[in-house]
């Protein structure tokens, strides 16, 4: 099974508990439906290591915490030395859903608030960055980093910088979210290594790599 079949994706999954817990969920969504046994999936923690790059610890608890959200059990098999774990995709798909419709009521009051401020200042038609402030500036730029998927290396001071320019010329704080999020779904689709990724600095940048994804 696929992440898409239940409209989950893996941005979602990281939201709801980070990134090697999404990487071990999604790998064990693909193998449901899949099972050898009526006790459920049986992954070896080596086998796992292969298809997902986690460690025996990182496993270990990123299990704990699919446990912990109610949507995973498991069950060790004494007599053939073998854990086998069973997925409630339905529980899944409403903690998915009740997280996004937490965090979309939340951020959305939270950027609006500040888009408002924002466009209230570009419209005087004024020297934006005198009258701006600080706190509205950070307030979308934050949203922006935490939403921007993670390279190696990548540099927050030129993402702010470029952030702010942006804003600065007038462009809607939204609309460059918009383009984050399709951005962020092609690269969970796709699986791509973060060397690859283009850097937050040059998505933000004058070329307006945004435009393509929003």
């Amino acid at each position: 099974m696929l992440l898409s079949e239940l409209g989950l994706t893996r941005a979602d999954l990281i939201a709801l508990g980070g990134r090697n817990f999404a990487d071990l969920c999604a790998q064990l969504v693909y193998w449901k439906g899949k099972e050898r046994s009526e006790n459920g999936i049986y992954k070896t923690a080596e086998e796992l290591r292969k298809e997902t790059g986690l460690s025996a610890y990182q496993q270990r608890k990123a299990r704990a915490q699919m446990v912990a959200l109610g949507f995973m059990s498991e069950s060790y098999r004494r007599l053939e030395h073998r854990m086998y774990f069973k997925l409630d995709t339905d529980k899944l798909k409403a903690l998915v859903s009740g997280l996004v419709k937490r965090v979309v009521e939340t951020v959305t009051k939270t950027v609006h608030k500040a888009v408002r401020a924002i466009q209230k200042v570009i419209s005087k038609e004024a020297d934006v960055s005198k009258e701006l402030t600080e706190a509205e500036m950070m307030l979308t730029f934050e949203w922006a980093w935490n939403e921007y998927p993670k390279k190696t290396g990548d540099s927050r001071a030129r993402a702010e910088r470029e952030w702010t320019n942006r804003v600065k010329e007038g462009v809607d704080p939204l609309y460059i979210l918009r383009g984050i999020r399709g951005y962020w779904d092609h690269f969970a689709r796709v699986k791509m290594d973060d060397k690859y990724v283009i850097s937050a600095g040059r998505f933000f940048g004058p070329d307006k790599h945004y435009e393509g994804w929003a």
